[in-house]
């Protein structure tokens, strides 16, 4: 009875039927292009991953609720750290506040956070985006050395190489932010040391360096934390 009701040249649905493989598919002259379609895809997979693996930053995703997982670590040495950052709770927090935001707004920010290992001083730099199916997206850069080089360009421009204080133009420029404030009570002390050209012409420029960094340290001490120093002359 249920044979007469069903047409003979039915076809069977089955996954190769719809996937379109096989004699019984319902997509049989579709084939070759779909064929072509998934070879397509593998070929952008296998960039995809090799193009990960090259990214020497630590990767990590977040859905809108902001429940933050490690996405990819390239390198190994990079396992701790990605670690580290996740366990730090002012970090992640603030990240996380980040993640909120981008998901609103869908726009790319960059925000830059500090940490501590020991004595030495960490920088990074994180660059967070959303993508087009809704995921967080969180690729923190290491930004230590950069960092540590442009203080080091800064010192160079901004301090005087013999005493490790604040030069002259740096001087007149904090003068020239002083000026714009209304300030009621200030003083500039200058300070200069006696007897320096016998101390250079007798016992030579070395131990006259050394009295002006005696010198210095003892200034710094004394008023580093109320005023800017500088050597000027």
């Amino acid at each position: 009875m249920k044979e007469s009701f069903e047409p003979k040249n039915k076809k069977r649905i089955t996954r190769e039927s719809i996937i379109g493989l096989g004699e019984d598919s319902f997509r049989k002259n579709y084939y070759p292009e779909l064929q072509d379609q998934l070879l397509a895809l593998e070929r952008i997979n296998s960039r995809n991953k090799a193009l990960i693996t090259t990214i020497p930053d630590i990767l990590l995703v977040s859905d809108k609720r902001g429940y933050i997982t490690p996405f990819n670590v390239s390198k190994k040495e990079n396992d701790s750290m990605a670690l580290r950052i996740m366990r730090d709770k002012t970090v992640i927090n603030r990240i996380r506040e980040i993640v909120f935001q981008v998901a609103e707004n869908r726009n790319l920010v960059v925000h830059n956070f500090e940490i501590k290992l020991g004595e030495t001083h960490c920088y990074f730099e994180a660059r967070i985006h959303i993508s087009e199916v809704d995921e967080v997206l969180i690729m923190i850069r290491d930004t230590t050395e950069q960092v540590a080089l442009e203080n080091k360009l800064r010192d160079l421009a901004d301090k005087d190489s013999l005493t490790k204080l604040y030069n002259r133009r740096r001087f007149e420029a904090c003068l020239s932010k002083i000026n714009l404030l209304h300030i009621q009570n200030m003083a500039i002390v200058l300070i200069d040391i006696n007897g320096l050209k016998i101390v250079n012409d007798t016992l030579g420029h070395l131990a006259g360096d050394q009295i002006i960094i005696t010198v210095s340290n003892i200034i710094s001490e004394t008023f580093c934390d109320i005023g800017i120093i500088a050597r000027v002359g």
